[in-house]
C-alpha cells in the first residue's frame, strides 16, 4: 500500500470512527466532470447559457452545490465540474430552469457531444472550498 492509499485510509477511518461516536453521518457526495466541443459559430451562444446559469444559481445559492465551467484555449471546448453534496440521485443543477435551457439544445451547438464521467477524489487543496 502507498502513502497516498494509507493516508485516504486513514482518514476514512477516522470519518468512520467520529460518524460512529456523534451519530452524524458524513454526507454523499457526487463528483462529476463534463467535456465538449462546440460548433467555432456557437461558442458564443454557449458562453451566454453558461453565463444565465450562473446568474440563476447566485440568485438561488442551491444548498450542497458547487459548479465550475472553463472554456478551453481553442475556444470551443468546454469542460464543467460539479460537486453534489446531499441525497443520492439528486441533482439541483437539473431544476434550474436556465440550466434546462442550457441543456435543451446542447447536442445541436456542438462539434463533439458532452460526455460526462465520475470523479473520485485522490486530494484537494481549496478547489472546493474546504
Amino acid at each position: 500500500m502507498n502513502d497516498v492509499t494509507q493516508r485516504k485510509e486513514a482518514v476514512l477511518k477516522q470519518s468512520r470512527e467520529t460518524a460512529t461516536k456523534t451519530g452524524v453521518q458524513p454526507k454523499a457526495m457526487k463528483r462529476m466532470m463534463v467535456r465538449y466541443k462546440v460548433k467555432a459559430d456557437r461558442a458564443a451562444e454557449n458562453e451566454s447559457y453558461i453565463t444565465r446559469v450562473f446568474a440563476q444559481l447566485a440568485r438561488e445559492n442551491p444548498p450542497g452545490l458547487r459548479y465550475v465551467a472553463f472554456k478551453l484555449g481553442d475556444g470551443v471546448s468546454f469542460v464543467h465540474i460539479v460537486s453534489i453534496e446531499g441525497a443520492e440521485g439528486s441533482n439541483p443543477l437539473r431544476e434550474l430552469s436556465a440550466f434546462q435551457e442550457f441543456t435543451a439544445t446542447i447536442r445541436d451547438r456542438c462539434e463533439e457531444p458532452p460526455a460526462s464521467v465520475e470523479l473520485n477524489e485522490i486530494g484537494s487543496y481549496g478547489f472546493f472550498g474546504e
